[in-house]
């Protein structure tokens, strides 16, 4: 369902019974029927990273706006992401410091796996002494 924002969007506890057409096209009082209130703003791939405790992305190419869009969902106080693993992804010395940036603002992620990105350890040394 779509909510627009302003103020005809209800709260965040949504208390309504939604009603959905039946074979006669007559609506009817459907409960269990979930809506989960989502911000139209977010790109498609950052609301994925809202979705697990673990994100793996291996062998997939990061573009800059999704290095961003991990970055932001990092910083953000409801991050919930506990496990992030980047394996072969193309990541340049300034996304590893972009991630390093973003880790320092975060409380969540308690495993971190980058591997087979050809950045230089003196790139990652600083990170991992940070997350020591």
């Amino acid at each position: 369902a779509y909510v627009p924002s302003g103020p005809q969007r209800p709260e965040t506890t949504m208390n309504n019974v939604w009603e959905v057409s039946n074979h006669s096209n007559t609506f009817q009082p459907d409960p269990s029927v979930r809506v989960t209130i989502c911000d139209v703003t977010l790109s498609p791939f950052r609301r994925s990273l809202q979705s697990g405790r673990e994100l793996n992305f291996f062998q997939y190419r990061l573009s800059e706006r999704e290095v961003g869009d991990i970055c932001a969902e990092l910083r953000s106080h409801s991050c919930h992401i506990e496990r992030l693993k980047f394996f072969r992804n193309g990541l340049s010395t300034k996304n590893i410091r972009q991630i390093s940036n973003a880790l320092r603002q975060n409380s969540s992620v308690t495993h971190l796996q980058i591997r087979d990105n050809g950045v230089d350890d003196e790139v990652v040394d600083p990170l991992k002494q940070m997350l020591i």
